[in-house]
């Protein structure tokens, strides 16, 4: 067991680095301090739960550790809070009670780790609070960094298997495991005089047998302002849209994709656009090499459909013209694009683009009487502006 980073450093010097699927860990003793890093190598008959309890064992506790006993205190306390979760799911399903995905992987996640702490069999590999470096992210998430509480994002565990325990799931040569599991503490909301607010609330990747098994992430959108007018959603107190991220295995590529978790309608402060209907939206990455200065700019954001919403103009007057015609008028493609250097994702700075955005007329509801109904014309684009 070996918690303190000079006294190791000389041992890992060449191996700082391990690479799971498109992740990368950061085994560096040079940044264990940040999440307090344990690393763990297990020879012995004894569980790494038993062992844990008991640094008498451990080889150069002493040398490797400056407090041989806190660090077995933190291991237990970690094992507990695993067991703790693994128990809640245990206990809600006995209890009858109705359970999202989300919240079963989150209990679940920590199965396979505390086989592997409770089997005197096996052997291995088994570093705790792993660094996961953010200019590292696999390259179509690359843009969550921008939202992710980085004190809290880091690796639960990871581990190399050298001597297999029974269990079914289990390659019978060496694998790897690990668990990327973090929350935000940060509220969802943008901050104060901000049009748009992203943050990534849960990110969690589930690796067994070197490979990914899981992965489920939860994001948000804060939406305050549209075609330069103020909005928010409709009968509700928050302009927070949520994302549901998924892992997609495919015959042509593995992909991360999230989705609109629940469409929303945007009422907006103008007399003409007063509804911005968002029934399906996107999230991207896209890599931009443009910023020489501070190395790479990750340009992010997402794409919205759904409808536009259009006052009947003579409502304000009988004898005005109805030129904005569409009780629904229909779009693809609507942009809201953010970016930030890579070095630096809380830099971000955000932009709404419509110049991208499709009309699709062929679905929507143009009114009677309206200029759009009677004249042989076609809407092309929406042009927005300050």
């Amino acid at each position: 067991v070996a918690s303190d980073a000079d006294a190791f450093a000389p041992f890992l010097k060449d191996y700082t680095s391990l690479v799971l699927g498109d992740w990368r860990f950061d085994l560096s003793p040079k940044v264990w301090a940040q999440h307090h890093t344990i690393f763990i190598l297990k020879n012995s008959k004894k569980s790494l739960a038993e062992l844990a309890a008991n640094p008498a064992d451990w080889s150069e506790a002493q040398v490797f550790n400056k407090n041989p006993a806190g660090i077995s205190r933190k291991i237990l306390t970690i094992i507990q809070q695993a067991r703790q979760a693994h128990t809640r799911l245990a206990t809600q399903m006995a209890a009858g009670e109705q359970l999202d995905s989300v919240v079963a992987a989150e209990n679940s996640d920590f199965n396979y780790f505390l086989k592997v702490v409770d089997a005197p069999e096996w052997n291995g590999l088994l570093v705790l609070n792993v660094q996961v470096p953010m200019d590292a992210l696999p390259k179509s998430l690359r843009g969550l960094a921008a939202g992710i509480d980085t004190a809290g994002f880091f690796a639960h565990h990871l581990g190399i298997t050298q001597t297999p325990f029974k269990d079914e799931d289990q390659k019978p040569s060496s694998s790897l495991f690990g668990l990327i599991s973090c929350t935000s503490a940060r509220p969802a909301e943008a901050p104060l005089n901000s049009d748009y607010g992203f943050d990534v609330r849960s990110l969690k990747v589930l690796f067994k047998n070197s490979i990914i098994c899981d992965f489920s992430s939860l994001i948000t959108l804060d939406i305050r302002r549209l075609f330069g007018s103020a909005a928010a959603i409709k009968d509700s107190t928050t302009s927070v849209m949520t994302f549901n991220g998924v892992y997609q295995q495919k015959a042509d590529g593995d992909s991360y994709e999230f989705s609109i978790a629940t469409p929303a309608i945007y009422t907006l402060n103008d007399s003409v656009l007063t509804e911005v209907e968002i029934k399906q939206g996107r999230f991207f990455t896209a890599i931009d090499g443009s910023d020489k200065k501070t190395g790479d700019t990750v340009a992010a954001g997402f794409t919205l459909d759904g409808h536009l919403h259009f006052a009947d103009i003579r409502d304000y007057d009988a004898n005005w013209f109805d030129l904005f015609s569409y009780d629904q008028l229909d779009y693809s493609d609507l942009h809201i694009d953010f970016s930030f250097p890579t070095t630096q994702p809380s830099s971000i700075a955000f932009a709404f683009n419509p110049a991208r955005m499709r009309l699709r007329l062929a679905s929507s509801r143009v009114r009677e009487d309206s200029f759009a109904a009677h004249f042989p014309v076609r809407a092309r684009a929406v042009l927005a502006g300050t």
